[in-house]
């Protein structure tokens, strides 16, 4: 549990540039979310993710332990007892998503391949006509992937594109997409919120930088220059760089009042406690998978990530992504709604409102750190007392 905080820390620093954050962000391979599929999968909302995995480490050390001893018809019986018993609850529950209708929404969630520009200009509104969207069943919210920016401006295309979108204007919608912008600080990645009829509510800039994707780390920086390849980083910086934003917090839409980021602000817990204490009842990621399309195990493991996000907080967890998969996740932590193809696709789900807050959510990951720093504290005191005791 310590190594895991302390390996998020030493990366954030080894990886650290100009615009990068630093803190213990990076929950990659962390043991906690192997449980994901398991009934104590439920204890994150108590102990958060290094409680899950101080769990993982104690399971290891005591069939370790009965190993020694020679117990192997006792790891046996409770590796059945083990798997038995999440293979039930994860068949009882995967497949639940009772929603109290008075605190529900409808929402359309997009997984959108690579595409040239001609299906901006015609296929997505054929995929629109295919939907079917009346007013009865249009979506309260629509949720556009990061990098998908061609309702960043608008206009003569995104015009018939929210009036089939949102046949009833007069009915409260709300569209969540991404654009880039240009300031001072150079070029931003930001969260626009806007309504039915295109206008602007509010929009956001993206806090957490991706090293190599979005920001240059200090040390591949100073390696470029040392091999004199100072090309590279100048490319960098025209393609791919971005400035750090401010941050996302909770916004009101209409009566409800929802938590968005963009893409690798998935990579740590943190960011979506944050909106959730600012009040957001439900959580939204806009994503792009185009970078390591293809990549499966690096799917599943955003996947684990967001099913933590979305258990350990009580929280819906909706996101559209461009290059990548839908998800829809309930508040136990399980998928309800993915897709993914090789075609644009469109998914209208419904999703619950949440108002309570688990323990996790309001005390974050210092309980539990302190109290595995002091029992480390504690058990390599009375290690050194009894090695002083020791007669020989």
């Amino acid at each position: 549990m310590i190594t895991e905080y302390l390996r998020a820390w030493i990366f954030s620093i080894v990886t650290w540039g100009k615009g990068a954050l630093l803190g213990p962000f990076w929950t990659f391979s962390h043991l906690g979310y192997i449980l994901a599929d398991t009934p104590i999968f439920y204890l994150s909302r108590s102990i958060g993710l290094y409680g899950l995995s101080f769990i993982v480490a104690m399971m290891n050390v005591i069939i370790f332990l009965l190993i020694k001893n020679g117990k192997l018809k006792i790891i046996i019986l409770l590796l059945m007892i083990f798997f038995g018993v999440s293979y039930f609850y994860v068949h009882l529950f995967s497949k639940e998503n009772h929603i109290d209708s008075q605190s529900s929404i409808k929402v359309m969630l997009l997984s959108i391949p690579a595409s040239d520009a001609s299906f901006y200009r015609e296929g997505f509104l054929k995929i629109l006509d295919d939907e079917k969207i009346t007013s009865d069943n249009q979506p309260n919210i629509v949720l556009f992937p990061e990098g998908l920016s061609f309702l960043s401006l608008y206009g003569e295309l995104e015009r018939p594109v929210l009036e089939k979108i949102f046949p009833n204007q007069e009915r409260n919608g709300y569209v969540i997409a991404n654009k880039m912008s240009f300031t001072e600080r150079g070029r931003i990645s930001e969260i626009v919120y806007r309504d039915q009829k295109g206008n602007l509510i509010k929009r956001q800039e993206k806090n957490f930088l991706i090293p190599a994707g979005e920001v240059l780390p200090l040390g591949l920086k100073i390696f470029s220059k040392i091999i004199h390849a100072e090309n590279n980083i100048k490319s960098f910086s025209a393609n791919r760089e971005l400035a750090s934003g401010a941050g996302n917090k909770a916004v009101s839409l209409g009566k409800m009042k929802i938590g968005a980021f963009l893409c690798s602000e998935l990579l740590s817990p943190l960011f979506s406690r944050l909106l959730v204490n600012d009040g957001a009842q439900i959580i939204f990621n806009s994503s792009s998978h185009s970078l390591w399309r293809g990549n499966q195990r690096l799917d599943r493991e955003l996947e684990l990530m967001a099913r933590f996000v979305a258990m350990s907080n009580k929280r819906y967890f909706l996101q559209s992504t461009f290059d990548g998969p839908i998800y829809a996740i309930n508040t136990r932590g399980f998928i309800f709604q993915k897709f993914f193809g090789q075609l644009p696709s469109i998914s209208l789900v419904a999703a619950g409102l949440e108002n309570s807050k688990t323990l996790t959510t309001r005390t974050g990951d210092t309980p539990i750190i302190l109290s595995g720093l002091l029992v480390l504290v504690i058990f390599i005191y009375h290690s050194r007392r009894f090695r002083s005791l020791d007669p020989k």
